[in-house]
């Protein structure tokens, strides 16, 4: 009776032991696919940013250009009148 005691016991704690090996091994597999993904986003974050930073400066480039041009055109008038 004892003896079969130790072995369930043994057994039980077999089980414990892998059930917390395999926790830690999907746990770890987790966080480094997170990681991964975290990385994926701020990638694309950045670029994304870049990209509007980028037609930011075209379109402020060609707003001066439309204004300098109005401008331009306003003191022909100015001196026609």
């Amino acid at each position: 009776m004892k003896l079969e005691k130790k072995i369930l016991e043994e057994e039980l704690h077999e089980r414990e032991t892998k059930t917390k090996v395999q926790s830690t091994l999907a746990l770890a597999a987790l966080e480094k696919k997170h990681i991964g993904a975290l990385k994926d986003l701020e990638i694309k974050h950045k670029k994304a940013i870049d990209e509007l930073r980028g037609l930011h400066s075209i379109e402020s480039s060609n707003m001066k250009k439309v204004i300098y041009h109005l401008l331009d055109n306003f003191s022909h008038l100015k001196k026609l009148n």
